[in-house]
């Protein structure tokens, strides 16, 4: 098995798709961190549930609390276009999970860190651009760019 690290938050946002097997959107994904006697941070269990417009952050906040409580570290990703919202969930994060190591927003102008100033959005990462997307396309594995699509349903708006 062929080991790659993930040293950014670029290389996270590339590798989330690939292990989930489609883009999320509308989405929280929590990863799970675990370290070894040296010291050494790898990801573990990646967990993912849709964000609805309705949903509760403080129980999404549990969700997460509970899917991750054994993990070392905890990495949060927040795929949803309304900034403000995003933030809420991360506020929320930061309350229940005592092992957060960071969340990351994803938007559909890009990402940011919800540590930094929100006007610092970068553009998401092309996948041949980062270590894990190269290696990736050189194992020929690839991604849908929807849950609908790989599961072989039709979209709903």
């Amino acid at each position: 098995m062929t080991t790659t690290s993930v040293i950014d938050p670029r290389e996270v946002l590339t590798l989330i798709p690939y292990q989930l097997g489609f883009a999320p959107d509308h989405s929280m994904v929590v990863m799970s961190l675990t370290s070894d006697e040296s010291g050494r941070t790898s990801s573990g269990t990646i967990r993912r549930i849709d964000l609805p417009p309705t949903v509760d952050l403080v129980s999404l906040a549990g969700w997460a609390a509970t899917e991750t409580e054994q993990a070392d570290g905890v990495l949060a990703v927040i795929y949803l276009d309304d900034t403000a919202r995003a933030e809420q969930a991360a506020q929320m994060l930061r309350l229940r999970l005592d092992n957060l190591r960071a969340v990351l927003v994803v938007t559909a102008d890009g990402w940011f860190d919800a540590e930094a100033d929100v006007s610092d959005i970068k553009p998401l990462p092309q996948d041949a651009t980062t270590r894990i997307g190269a290696a990736m396309i050189l194992r020929e594995e690839f991604y849908a760019p929807t849950r609908e699509t790989m599961m072989g349903q039709p979209e709903i708006d």
